[in-house]
């Protein structure tokens, strides 16, 4: 759904929350919200037209892109995701570089099956509205968000693959992604250590689309399980998907 709507329909958000491969709790949840949504319509919906904004943090970022930009049914997304985590979450005998470049490799062939190039850049890539959110290694505490519409608040307009490849980078499992010019290059990691939960930040982006006086017809946010906050000292814990 574009960024544009009717003036009578209420907006739907949908949120999704960080984590790792436990993300995929989220697609069995929005799996069974849209067979009732056929099933009162009687007619097909796809999660794409359903929902005007998608906001998303960490791994989930992709299955924003899937949903949003791939226009993927819930259960396309519960398979693609699938795929990508087995390439990535492997518990034993990966490091941050080769689990880095797996990813880009997957994505890279999903996106080209489905004609996409990696590289075009987020703001051209159309699609229903994702805001993805992303931190900085120099100010991990600073919502950030790479977008596919136009927005008051400036941000980087990475190629399409960075921008996913820097939403799940997180920190200690992924690299960084550089973003930016030369002049003012940045690190840009996963936003899910300081926001787990976006769903302020979507309410707030909405906000900002559509104006305040919009109505929120639908708030739906979903989870991944425990918290994927990081507590210091604490130790990151991976998830094989089967």
């Amino acid at each position: 759904m574009s960024q544009s709507t009717n003036n009578t329909e209420d907006i739907r958000i949908l949120s999704l929350d960080g984590g790792d491969g436990r993300c995929i709790s989220q697609l069995y949840i929005l799996r069974e919200y849209m067979h009732r949504i056929r099933h009162d319509l009687n007619h097909e919906v796809s999660p794409s037209d359903h929902f005007h904004l998608i906001t998303a943090v960490g791994p989930a970022s992709v299955i924003a892109v899937l949903l949003g930009i791939l226009k993927m049914s819930a259960d396309d997304t519960i398979a693609t995701f699938a795929r990508i985590c087995q390439e990535v979450y492997p518990v034993e005998g990966m490091d941050a570089v080769s689990r880095s470049a797996k990813l880009r490799g997957v994505l890279t062939s999903i996106l080209k099956e489905h004609d996409i190039d990696p590289n075009i850049l987020l703001s051209q890539a159309g699609g229903t509205n994702i805001c993805l959110g992303y931190s900085s290694t120099s100010s991990m505490a600073t919502w950030r968000a790479f977008r596919n519409y136009p927005s008051r608040q400036y941000s980087y307009e990475p190629p399409l693959i960075d921008a996913i490849c820097a939403c799940w980078a997180s920190t200690g499992l992924f690299q960084a992604i550089a973003v930016g010019s030369e002049v003012e290059k940045d690190d840009a990691i996963s936003a899910e250590a300081a926001y787990p939960n976006p769903t302020v930040q979507a309410v707030q982006e909405a906000s900002e689309i559509y104006g305040a006086d919009k109505h929120v017809g639908l708030l739906l946010s979903l989870g991944s399980g425990m918290s994927s906050r990081i507590v210091p000292g604490g130790e990151f814990k991976l998830i094989q998907t089967e």
